[in-house]
This record gives structure tokens, C-alpha cells and sequence, in this order.
């Protein structure tokens, strides 16, 4: 009889192999949730007198509304300078206006936008509207926050490059999130004295002159690994993540987004404009 061949056992993994795969495989998990934390911007401001401090925002709208949060990056950042920047645009300072301690607004250069303009209207949907007393707004709902960062979506400087400073948590009781009809909420103040900047900034008199002197973006990391690997695992990479890739990973974001936002229903929406 022919005998049977014998056929090799795999043994079991041990504990600190199965231990190992599985921080890995939660690491790995992990990597691309850390590139999805939103964006952070600051703004510095100053006016005739000096210093007034720094606003730092969070895009906290930049999955619902990406292309109106990405034009406000692009201009923050620089990277469409000197065309779009915000470096010395000037704050509007109207001191008798009704509603001047809690909204104020700027824009960049020649109010240009950094992305087509007609692709900025494509962001307000539905599905990211929140409403209000008297109207609605746009973006990401909103808890107990302070200060928020909105763009217009009607009237002048819509789906340019036309911004503004909301001090909702300051305003009377009638106000507070009725100041944002209308507009797209595309962050939220996360410097614990944005407050208290903007408060000073409303007390100036007439004749100062408030300007945005820097904008940029806040690093995320001192080095280019986000995500770096447990010392303990062997046989994975000692960075899982790392900035090149978080900008890879955002770069091909917005073009998905560009592209339906370029969208042709003529065409079915088979296909896009050119």
C-alpha cells in the first residue's frame, strides 16, 4: 500500500507574535485616521498700536466642505502668492456697525480665490446644512465653541477669497448662530485666547487701522514622521506614516473633489468638464 504522505503542521503563532500583529495591524489602521485630522491655520494680527496675538483655526469642515476649506488653506499657506495671500489685507473696522464686536471680516489680495470660483458652490448640499432661526448655514455642526472662521455663500465676496472672524459664544442671546446665515463654517478658533484677540480688535477706535500681518499653516509634527512604529515590532517600517505621504494622500483627496465638483449633467454626470 502506498503510504500516506505526511503533510508539515503549521505551528500556532506565540503570544508575542500575535501580539506584534495585532499592534501593527491597529497601527496601521491608525496611520491613515491621523492624516485625516483637519488642518490648522493661524492668523496674526496687529493693528496701528501693535500686536494684538494670534487666532489658530481648525478646518473642522474640511471633509464636508473641502474645496472652500482648500481655497482658504491655499491662501493661508502661501502657496498661490503673491496672486492670493492674506499678508496685510486689511480687517474691516467699522466701530458704529450693529454687529461689529462679533463678526470681522477680511479678504486676500483682490479678493481672488485660489481655486476656481465655480467650483467653490459646489461644496453647500444638504447634507452639510444646518439650520437656524431665520436661515441656515454650512459645514460641520457646531457645539459649544467660541469663535468659528465662515466664508459668505451669497452676497459680495461669495465663493471668492471673502472671510470672516465669528464670535458666536461672546454674542447676545438673539444672535449667536444666527450670525452665520448664509455662510459656510470652515473652522473653528482652537488658540484658547482667540477671544480675547478679536475682543481687543473690537475696542479699537476709529482712526486704527487692524491688519492680518502673517498667515500660515501649523505644523503637525517637528519631524516628517506622523505615525512612527512601536520600537518593539520587528519587520514593519519605523515610520507608518509620514508628511510626504499625509500631503500625497491630501493632494489626491482634493482632486477627487475637483473632479466632481467638474461634474457635467448634460453628460449624464459621466463625465467632467474641461
Amino acid at each position: 500500500p502506498t503510504s500516506a504522505r505526511s503533510v508539515p503542521r503549521r505551528s500556532a503563532p506565540g503570544p508575542r507574535a500575535s501580539r506584534r500583529g495585532a499592534a501593527a495591524a491597529v497601527l496601521l489602521l491608525l496611520a491613515p485616521a491621523r492624516a485625516l485630522a483637519p488642518p490648522r491655520i493661524y492668523f496674526d494680527v496687529a493693528s496701528a498700536g501693535g500686536s494684538l496675538g494670534r487666532v489658530e483655526v481648525s478646518l473642522e469642515s474640511f471633509d464636508c466642505l473641502p474645496r472652500l476649506s482648500e481655497n482658504l488653506r491655499l491662501i493661508a499657506s502661501n502657496e498661490r502668492s503673491p496672486r492670493c495671500t492674506f499678508d496685510g489685507a486689511r480687517l474691516a473696522h467699522s466701530p458704529a456697525g450693529p454687529n461689529y464686536k462679533w463678526a470681522h471680516s477680511f479678504e486676500g489680495s483682490g479678493n481672488r480665490p485660489a481655486i476656481e470660483a465655480s467650483l467653490l458652490g459646489a461644496d453647500a448640499s444638504s447634507a452639510n446644512r444646518n439650520d437656524v432661526v431665520g436661515g441656515s448655514y454650512y459645514g460641520a455642526p457646531l457645539g459649544d465653541v467660541d469663535v468659528v472662521l465662515t466664508t459668505p455663500l451669497a452676497g459680495p465676496g461669495a465663493k471668492k477669497a471673502r472671510f470672516s472672524f465669528v464670535r458666536i459664544g461672546a454674542s447676545p442671546s438673539e444672535w449667536k448662530q444666527r450670525l452665520l446665515i448664509n455662510s459656510a463654517v470652515l473652522g473653528v478658533a482652537i488658540s484658547p485666547d482667540a477671544d480675547d484677540v478679536l475682543a481687543r480688535l473690537a475696542a479699537l477706535g476709529p482712526d486704527d487701522a487692524p491688519r492680518i500681518t502673517s498667515t500660515g499653516v501649523v505644523d503637525a509634527a517637528d519631524d516628517d514622521c506622523l505615525v512612527p512604529a512601536p520600537e518593539d515590532l520587528d519587520d514593519v517600517d519605523e515610520c507608518l506614516w509620514d508628511a510626504a505621504q499625509e500631503a500625497a494622500w491630501r493632494e489626491e483627496r482634493f482632486r477627487k473633489a475637483e473632479m466632481e465638483g467638474n461634474r457635467d449633467p448634460a453628460r449624464g454626470n459621466s463625465g467632467t468638464v474641461r
